[in-house]
Parts: structure tokens; C-alpha cells; sequence
């Protein structure tokens, strides 16, 4: 009987250190990731949400261009960070602001945005609005209908976008470059970055499938090479 009880008192410690142990692994991996995450690789985590919300996302072909701006420009989702200077006033929760220009950054922000050459309508909810710099946090609603000098677009998603521009198109790393003249520039399935100065348009990101003139790049076919 006095051997039974020596050994429970034994086995007990060994459970102990063993939880103990695997409670200080999980919160060195939490340690790890979050540390890797804020200062090493900051974009590791968008990416990740990305692959996850948007189809199409983890085997798509790389796209970057460098076109004349589309007449008219429209979409209508989530996206992580909106970037703009804009002229006149506009509403933030319902509040009027009457400024000459105002340069606006938001974060987070879910809604529409459209735009052609001359005027930028932009209407939704932000979680933060900084207005030249100030910062304004909480559950905001949002409508922009100004004339603008400049926009960006952080991490957005369109099923489809297509017009006839000029420039310059690369895509799949580089492996394919086409310089358009009045040509068709397709993309089907696209999560990236917009970013729109005068008469110079960029995209910068992943697609499904895209398409430079007579030339189209899927990832399906990558896939099956």
C-alpha cells in the first residue's frame, strides 16, 4: 500500500510539467507569430486573409500595369486602406466638412468607390479616417463626391474589370510584357492595389486570369503545365 501511494505522489508532477510545458510552447508560437507579423513580415497576415476571403487568390498569376486611366472606373467591396486627395467638401458621419483640398487616408473600409476622370464618388463605413492627419476612430460612415487629384486603393477585390487602354502590361513575374496601343486589358478574379495619379493608372496584384491585347495568361493553365 505505501508503494501505491509513493508512486501517484511521483506521477503527478510528471502531468504537471508536461501541461506546463505545452502552455509555454503555445505562448512562444504566439510570441513568434506575432512578433514575426508586426516587424518582420507585415504583409504575411494580409495575405493570408486574402487567400481566404477571395476566390481565386492563392494560385493566380501576377499582374502590374502602367495604362492611360479608364473613362470610368467601379467597385463595391471590403478593403483595407483608402488613400485620396480630394477638392471641396464631404460628409464623414454625417458631419459636413468645408475644406478647399484635403488629403484623406481610411482604414478599413467597406463600400463603393467609382470614379472617372474628373470626379470621385466614394460612400461606406471606415473604422479609422485620418484627415490631414487627424484621426477620427470608431464605426464611420462615409460620402465623398469631389473632384480628386490622386487615389489609392490598398488590398481591394473585383470579380471583372476590362477596357481598351494603352500602356503597359505585365504579367505571370514578368514572364509575359505587352505593350498595348487602344488594346483590350482584361482582368477576371483580382485582389490588389489601385492606384490612380492624372492620366497614369496602376494595378499591382494577383488574378485569375488575365488578358493584354491578343495575349491572355490563366492560372489554370499554369496549373496543368
Amino acid at each position: 500500500m505505501v508503494e501505491e501511494g509513493v508512486e501517484a505522489v511521483l506521477t503527478h508532477p510528471k502531468k504537471s510539467r508536461k501541461w506546463m510545458l505545452m502552455l509555454i510552447g503555445v505562448f512562444l508560437f504566439i510570441f513568434i507569430f506575432v512578433f514575426y507579423t508586426s516587424f518582420i513580415n507585415p504583409d504575411f497576415g494580409k495575405i493570408t486573409g486574402n487567400v481566404i476571403s477571395q476566390p481565386g487568390v492563392l494560385n493566380g498569376i501576377s499582374v502590374q500595369v502602367n495604362l492611360d486611366s479608364p473613362e470610368n472606373f467601379k467597385v463595391d467591396t471590403r478593403m483595407d486602406k483608402v488613400d485620396m486627395k480630394v477638392k471641396g467638401s464631404f460628409e464623414v458621419d454625417d458631419k459636413r466638412y468645408e475644406l478647399e483640398t484635403a488629403s484623406i487616408v481610411m482604414d478599413n473600409f467597406n463600400g463603393e468607390v467609382s470614379f472617372d476622370d474628373d470626379n470621385l464618388v466614394v460612400e461606406g463605413k471606415v473604422t479609422k479616417i485620418f484627415i490631414e492627419g487627424i484621426p477620427i476612430t470608431g464605426k464611420i460612415k462615409v460620402k465623398f463626391d469631389n473632384e480628386y487629384s490622386y487615389l489609392k486603393l490598398g488590398n481591394f477585390y473585383t470579380s471583372s474589370f476590362s477596357y481598351d487602354a494603352s500602356g503597359i502590361v505585365r504579367l505571370d513575374d514578368e514572364k509575359v510584357v505587352v505593350n498595348l496601343d487602344d488594346e483590350l486589358f482584361k482582368v477576371k478574379k483580382f485582389t490588389g492595389d489601385l492606384e490612380k495619379r492624372g492620366k497614369s493608372f496602376r494595378l499591382t496584384g494577383i488574378a485569375e486570369e488575365a488578358q493584354a491585347g491578343l495575349i491572355t495568361v490563366k492560372a489554370s493553365d499554369r496549373d496543368t503545365e
